[in-house]
C-alpha cells in the first residue's frame, strides 16, 4: 500500500522572466508579469514589505466580504486584449480577471515540472487534468502523450484552446472538454478508464455547465475517490491542490492515503510557496505561501498495454456541391457538381452514456464544412483527387481526434446511364 510521509514539504516556485514575485507584506503581494507590474491582495503576507515603493501597472481592490468581490484599478497601458508570456515552451495570454488573478496561477509552474519528471522519457501516458482552466498545465503534459481536459467554463476552455494555438500545440493529443468534473470523472469510473496522471485543482465554490454545485469541503471525497478508481498500480501520479480554505495538507493527505490505500507508492503533502525577489546577495527572499497539496506518485509504475480494438466512423452521405475541378470546369467555366460520401475515423470513448457531452464527439456539420465552405473559393482544382486532400487536411486541422479520413467523390456532369465515375481517397492521420 502507499506510504504516508508525516514529514510536509514545500515546493517552491522561484519565479522565471515572465513572473517575479517583487515585494509582499502588509496584506498584498507586489508581483511582474512580463512588462507589467500589479498589487494583489494576500492574507498570508503578514509582515511588513521589504520595499519603500511599489510602482504598478495596477491594484485589485478587494471587497469587503471574505470570500471575494472587488475591483481592478488599472492604467492604460494594460492592453485591454492581454498580453503574452510562457513558460519553457507554452506561450499563453495573460489578462487581470474579476476574480483577482491574470488568467493563470504562477505558483503552479513547480507542479507542472514535478509532472513532467514523472512521466520523464514516455510519449504514450493519458493525463487527466480536472478543473483545467486555461490550460496551461494541460499543454504541459502533452509533450507526454494525450491528455484530457476537463473544465466546467466554456470561456476558460475557450481560453486553453486559444494557448495551445499560440504554443504551436493545436495539433497536440489533447480532448478539450466543457463538463462537470464529478459527472465526468463518474462517468469514466463506469466505463473502467484508467490514466498514467491526474491533476486536480478545484475551487472553493463552483458551479458545473447544467449549474451543477461545488463545494470543496462537501464535494472533494467523492471525486478524489473516483479519480482513483482511474489509477493503477501502472499510474505515476495525482496530485490535488487546494486554495483559499481553512484546510491542513494533512487533512487532503488523509483523504489521498484512504482513496488509495491499495496502491503502491508513496503519498506526501505541504505548502505551495513563491520565493521573493532577493534583496542583495545575502537576501533569498522571503517565502509566500499560496495554497496546500498533496501527491501520490509511484516510481514503480509500468506502461499500460492497452488490447482493445474499438472504432467510431462517423459520416456525412450522399450529398452535392458544386466545385471548380477538371476538364469540364475547364471548358465550360462553370463548377462542377460532385456529390460527396466522407467518412471520418475518430476516437472512440470507451463508452457512450445518457449524459456523454456532446463535445466527446464531432458535429456532422464540420465535416459537410471541408466539403463546401472549407473549399477555397475561386480555385480550380485540376484533379478531384486535389479536392480529396483538401477535405481530409481540413478535417485533420479541425480536430486532433480525427485519426482517418475517407472521401468517396461522383461525377456528376459526365456520368450517364446512372453510371458512377469518380474517386475514393482515404488518408491517416500524418505522423510525426
Amino acid at each position: 500500500m502507499a506510504t504516508l510521509v508525516q514529514q510536509p514539504a514545500v515546493m517552491e516556485c522561484t519565479g522565471w522572466d515572465s513572473y517575479r514575485l517583487l515585494d509582499s507584506g502588509g496584506g498584498r503581494k507586489y508581483e511582474s508579469f512580463g512588462d507589467h507590474s500589479f498589487i494583489r491582495p494576500e492574507p498570508q503576507a503578514m509582515w511588513q514589505p521589504r520595499l519603500d515603493d511599489w510602482p504598478a501597472s495596477g491594484e485589485f481592490i478587494p471587497g469587503s466580504d471574505e470570500d471575494g468581490g472587488g475591483r481592478w484599478s488599472l492604467e492604460p497601458s494594460v492592453p485591454e486584449d492581454g498580453w503574452e508570456l510562457s513558460w519553457n515552451d507554452v506561450r499563453f495570454t495573460a489578462l487581470p480577471t474579476p476574480f483577482r488573478h491574470l488568467q493563470f496561477f504562477p505558483d503552479m509552474s513547480v507542479v507542472w515540472d514535478w509532472m513532467r519528471g514523472q512521466l520523464a522519457g514516455r510519449e504514450d501516458a493519458e493525463t487527466l487534468n480536472m478543473f483545467g482552466y486555461t490550460g496551461l498545465g494541460s499543454l504541459a503534459l502533452s509533450d507526454h502523450g494525450k491528455v484530457t481536459h476537463v473544465d466546467a467554463s466554456k470561456k476558460s476552455v475557450a481560453q486553453a484552446r486559444e494557448n495551445a494555438a499560440l504554443s504551436g500545440m493545436g495539433d497536440r493529443p489533447i480532448r478539450w472538454l466543457v463538463d462537470d468534473a464529478a459527472k465526468f470523472t463518474a462517468r469514466e469510473v463506469r466505463r473502467e478508464r484508467r490514466y498514467d496522471g491526474i491533476i486536480l485543482d478545484p475551487p472553493k465554490f463552483g458551479r458545473g455547465p447544467k449549474n451543477e454545485t461545488w463545494r470543496l469541503e462537501d464535494s472533494l471525497p467523492a471525486l478524489v475517490s473516483d479519480c482513483a478508481k482511474l489509477l493503477d498500480e501502472k499510474s505515476a501520479f495525482l496530485f490535488l491542490t487546494v486554495y483559499a480554505v481553512r484546510m491542513s495538507s494533512l487533512s487532503i493527505a488523509g483523504l489521498l492515503n484512504e482513496a488509495l490505500s491499495g496502491l503502491p507508492g508513496k503519498i506526501e503533502h505541504g505548502d505551495l510557496a513563491v520565493r521573493e525577489e532577493g534583496a542583495g546577495a545575502e537576501d533569498n527572499g522571503r517565502l509566500l505561501p499560496t495554497a496546500i497539496f498533496a501527491r501520490w506518485s509511484n516510481p514503480g509504475k509500468g506502461r499500460r498495454c492497452m488490447t482493445h480494438n474499438d472504432s467510431l466512423i462517423l459520416e456525412v452521405a450522399d450529398f452535392e456541391v458544386d466545385v471548380l475541378t477538371g476538364i469540364y470546369s475547364e471548358e465550360t467555366g462553370k463548377p462542377q457538381p460532385l456529390r460527396f460520401t466522407i467518412q471520418v475515423r475518430y476516437d472512440v470513448e470507451d463508452r457512450y452514456d445518457p449524459d456523454t457531452p456532446l463535445d466527446a464527439s464531432k458535429n456532422y456539420m464540420d465535416i459537410k464544412f471541408a466539403a463546401s465552405e472549407g473549399l477555397p473559393k475561386g480555385v480550380h482544382f485540376k484533379l478531384i483527387e486535389a479536392v480529396g486532400d483538401h477535405i481530409c487536411e481540413t478535417l485533420f486541422a479541425q480536430d486532433v481526434r480525427v485519426q482517418a479520413v475517407t472521401v468517396k467523390i461522383v461525377k456528376l456532369a459526365i456520368a450517364e446511364a446512372n453510371e458512377k465515375i469518380g474517386i475514393t481517397l482515404h488518408r491517416e492521420r500524418p505522423t510525426g
